[in-house]
């Protein structure tokens, strides 16, 4: 098994979530899941550049594919094709059709034979950096495009990864994970930058979203995040401010 490029945690997060990624990327479910992506951006497309700032719940598969594809690149497409099993691989292979990277034909056939679930995916992204087409997914090839000019319009940035720590971090780390991790059961915010600063490599204690808002803080999901938390803070607020009113007296009949 090869060994990731990227940190595991990041790549499970980044690119791992959602069952239906998981599930329908699969030679039996590729086609449905193309045609419910294409429909739902069909029919609330004029939300997509308003992302993230406006967020529409059936578009939920487009903005996930590209925050996916906003991390995208050669050395992920090698971690989810090499480093982990045939879901991953799918995964990566529908990234590639996505993107279209020019660079990767011979990887996509390296991986094709491993991929029994995943052949009609991994001929799309073949199709894309420039193989043919087999006649049987053009329809398949068609939503594709489709869904790709959506993914170009939903504002985007690229999303940083971690590198994954080498063999010798990851044995001195199994070493002394267990007495940090009791020192530092549960890390405050403010203590995030001395813990880092205190263990040479103790950013990998951190999620990916804590990582993120720590070394990256004007990246756009990071203004996301401080959106979401302002407007959670106001709606607890405005729960708060009513239940503090008083009840109004009800009027008895006589």
């Amino acid at each position: 098994m090869r060994r990731p490029y990227y940190f595991m945690v990041d790549s499970i997060t980044v690119f791992l979530g959602g069952i239906d990624f998981y599930l329908n990327i699969s030679n039996g479910g590729l086609l449905g899941l193309l045609l419910r992506t294409a429909q739902n951006g069909r029919n609330y497309r004029k939300f997509l550049s308003q992302y993230p700032y406006v967020c529409c719940e059936p578009l939920e598969d487009l903005y996930q594919l590209r925050r996916r594809l906003n991390a995208f690149d050669i050395h992920v497409l090698m971690d989810l094709l090499f480093s982990y099993s045939w879901r991953e691989a799918n995964v990566g292979a529908l990234l590639a059709a996505l993107a279209a990277p020019a660079d990767c034909l011979e990887i996509l056939r390296q991986v094709k034979p491993r991929l029994p679930h995943g052949t009609k995916v991994v001929a799309l992204a073949l199709a894309s950096c420039g193989d043919t087409l087999p006649e049987e997914l053009t329809e398949h090839f068609q939503l594709l495009q489709e869904i790709r000019a959506m993914l170009a319009e939903i504002p985007h940035e690229p999303l940083p990864l971690r590198r994954n720590y080498s063999v010798e971090q990851e044995r001195e780390f199994n070493r002394i994970g267990p007495t940090l991790r009791q020192r530092h059961p549960k890390i405050s915010e403010s203590e995030l930058p001395q813990v880092i600063q205190e263990i040479g490599y103790g950013e990998f204690m951190l999620s990916h979203k804590e990582w993120l808002m720590q070394t990256h803080p004007g990246n756009m999901y990071c203004r996301l995040t401080r959106h979401l938390q302002w407007q959670g803070f106001l709606v607890r607020h405005a729960a708060r401010q009513r239940l503090r009113q008083p009840m109004p007296m009800s009027i008895k009949k006589t």
